[in-house]
């Protein structure tokens, strides 16, 4: 009888073959990477060096157990085989990890509402929450704040609070995909050390609790992924699972657009590797189309029925690129709200790329695109083409026998990664690096782990395998541990938020207000992007007409946009006034003309003053108001405008 299925013994020409092309590797990258620089890792990362570094020592340490007697080689196998029945518990047990290290960020940075825009969600968490529609951002899709809001409601929380809950829980809920797909692929062992490394990414540690849709974009576009790997597979969740990720993506922002379609595009291409019993098949059929169109339509009619209508994706491209044509193209319909034929998505994106192509920008664009690389190389900034070429090896190694059969899943799993570069024309895009980034670390990690077993195990037996991939896992503590590493937790530190763009002093004004100010005070916010918004629901807050949030509800001309609770007359006039940062000696400008206005008039006082000085509440002690003071009349319920 031959050996079992049907595969050659290892001998002396595999190993051989391997010991050659490890050779090979060592050649070319101890060149490049001097190992005594382990030592140094400060002169290795100015010298460029920490890839090379690693790739050497990972062939010097394969080359080390290729010459180990078969007993130490199977020693690994032996102490890891109690731990096999834990695969089972490998997605709750992630599940639990990133909550418990996003609820350690979180408390790190004090809870506090931030993240890059956050006043934007925030705002239109409010306006959806409390009706004053007129606050509301519409450069962002109404999924994550209609969510924040009915979570705040449901448990009570504060709408901060429970818009970071989540953010927390969305970007955690990627560990359920990440174990079940990685555990099937590549093993518990490469997905844990893959998980354990994703810990020390910077794009993740910022976001854990960030007031953005981007967790929630991120947690949706693995939903997607998931269902299309499983959809390859033949099985009928994929559909329901990939329907309900396209549905979310699209809901969660404008920019989904492109993968959104994308994934439904694939899922409908996988409809001939559904599996369905004989006779079966066409009901089979038309419930997994059900299952991944379906939850799209339902999304359409929800955007729909609400009373705000967000920008459409030409809208947004004409913002960016002060496109007069984009514009006008747009005023007809949002891509959800009036949805202009099954073909307008595409058509949109058509004149996006085209406007983008034209000469005229390729400047402006080819910065947002250098902008966007710089972004993404914050969570791998040593790594080059050769590691993810490497990666891509080592996740196809482990590829055998039943794993063979989910290639195809993997391979749509990385076009629909490959189509989000589209997104780097676009303003904004390198917030996007947080979507892809766990999948990434997954193929770096994974990879090395998987592909490290998959080798000593074609050339010294299955029984090795568990030392290659055990081996893996100590580099990836090394590269964990190693200050120079492209992937040292330590550089996380440095991507925290900065308390004076962060929420800090939002934070502070808020706390401040709960005691000083009174019911019938009136605070006019005259900052950048309205500071005041941790006081929206609590005090009387007020805006002038064309100040951000900009290109909201239309709002009476000449009047002021005065947040509920609406002040009684008879009450103080208060300013808000946001200042430049400045050198010690020089006297630091307020944010906006309005602010530096209200600085320079001597009947205003400060009563209030944030501990970095970057907000200051004012006073008018004048018995009249400045002529300037509410023109038009103070705005009531009756001025908010609706759709």
């Amino acid at each position: 009888m031959g050996p079992r299925g049907g595969r050659l013994p290892p001998g002396p020409l595999a190993r051989g073959g391997l010991t050659a092309g490890l050779g090979l590797l060592l050649a070319l990258g101890l060149p490049q990477g001097d190992l005594r620089l382990l030592a140094d890792p400060a002169r290795a990362v100015a010298l460029r060096q920490p890839e090379a570094l690693l790739l050497a020592l990972i062939g010097l340490l394969l080359l080390l157990l290729l010459l180990l007697p078969q007993a130490l080689l199977a020693l690994p196998g032996r102490l890891l085989r109690p731990l096999r029945g834990a695969g089972r518990l490998l997605p709750a047990g992630l599940l639990l990890l990133g909550l418990g290290a996003g609820a350690v960020e979180a408390a790190a940075d004090g809870w506090r509402a931030a993240g890059v825009d956050w006043h934007d969600s925030y705002l239109g968490a409010y306006a959806l929450l409390h009706g004053d529609l007129v606050f509301y951002a519409p450069y962002r899709f109404p999924l994550y704040p209609a969510l924040g809001g009915a979570l705040s409601r449901a448990l009570g929380l504060p709408l901060p609070q429970a818009l970071q809950l989540l953010s927390l829980v969305a970007l955690a809920g990627i560990a359920v995909p990440v174990a079940i797909l990685g555990r099937a692929r590549l093993g518990v062992g490469p997905t844990v050390a893959a998980a354990a490394c994703a810990l020390g990414l910077p794009s993740l540690q910022v976001n854990a609790h960030a007031v953005t849709p981007y967790p929630l974009f991120a947690g949706a576009f693995a939903l997607l992924l998931w269902g299309l790997v499983e959809a390859a597979g033949g099985r009928l969740r994929g559909w329901a699972l990939g329907g309900a990720g396209a549905a979310l993506v699209f809901l969660a922002d404008v920019k989904g657009l492109l993968p959104g379609l994308v994934g439904l595009g694939l899922l409908l291409a996988l409809l001939p590797a559904l599996r369905a019993r004989p006779g079966r098949r066409l009901g089979a059929l038309v419930l997994a189309l059900a299952l991944g169109l379906g939850p799209t339509g339902a999304a359409h009619g929800w955007m729909a029925g609400l009373p705000v209508i967000p920008l459409s994706l030409e809208e947004h491209s004409a913002r960016v690129l002060e496109d007069g044509r984009l514009a006008s193209a747009a005023s007809s319909g949002t891509v959800f709200g009036q949805l202009r034929g099954p073909l307008q998505p595409i058509r949109a994106l058509m004149d996006v790329q085209r406007a983008l192509s034209a000469p005229e920008r390729a400047e402006r664009v080819a910065q947002h695109r250098a902008g966007s690389l710089q972004r993404l190389r914050r969570d791998f900034p040593g790594l080059t083409w050769r590691s993810l070429a490497l990666a891509g090896l080592g996740l196809l190694l482990p590829l055998r026998g039943p794993r063979l059969r989910g290639f195809l899943g993997g391979a749509v799993a990385l076009l629909l990664l490959a189509t989000t570069g589209g997104l780097a024309g676009l303003e904004y895009q390198e917030r996007y690096v947080l979507h892809a980034a766990p999948w990434v670390i997954l193929g770096l990690v994974g990879g090395l782990c998987a592909g490290s077993g998959a080798l000593l195990a074609a050339a010294r037996g299955e029984v090795a395998r568990p030392a290659g991939g055990l081996m893996g896992a100590l580099v990836v503590v090394f590269a964990l541990a190693w200050p120079g590493s492209p992937l040292a937790l330590g550089r996380g530190e440095g991507a925290r938020l900065d308390p004076s763009t962060g929420g800090g002093g939002e934070q502070a004004l808020a706390a401040w207000s709960a005691g000083a100010l009174r019911p019938d005070d009136l605070l006019l916010d005259t900052t950048w992007m309205m500071s005041g918004v941790l006081l929206l629901g609590h005090h009387a807050v007020a805006r002038v007409p064309g100040d951000y949030p900009s290109l909201g509800v239309p709002f009476p001309q000449g009047r002021w946009r005065v947040s509920r609770p609406w002040p009684a007359e008879g009450g103080r006039r208060l300013a808000l006034v946001g200042r430049r940062p400045a050198p010690p000696n020089q006297v630091r400008r307020a944010e906006t003309n309005a602010g530096q206005r209200i600085l320079d008039d001597p009947g205003w006082a400060p009563i209030w003053e944030s501990t970095r000085g970057e907000l200051v509440v004012l006073e008018h002690r004048g018995a009249e108001a400045p002529a300037w003071w509410l023109p038009g009349g103070l705005s009531g319920p009756s001025a908010h405008g609706r759709r």
